[in-house]
């Protein structure tokens, strides 16, 4: 049987890497339309 504690920790480090990831992607389109505003 998994130890509740590290099963604990693995739910909590998977939420944060697809939060982290989210905030990546949407900092990049941020990025990208600032970038776009700047040349066009």
């Amino acid at each position: 049987m998994l130890n509740p504690f590290l099963f604990r920790i693995n739910q909590v480090y998977k939420t944060i890497s697809v939060y982290f990831r989210a905030s990546c992607k949407k900092h990049n389109f941020e990025m990208f339309r600032y970038i776009g505003k700047k040349f066009v």
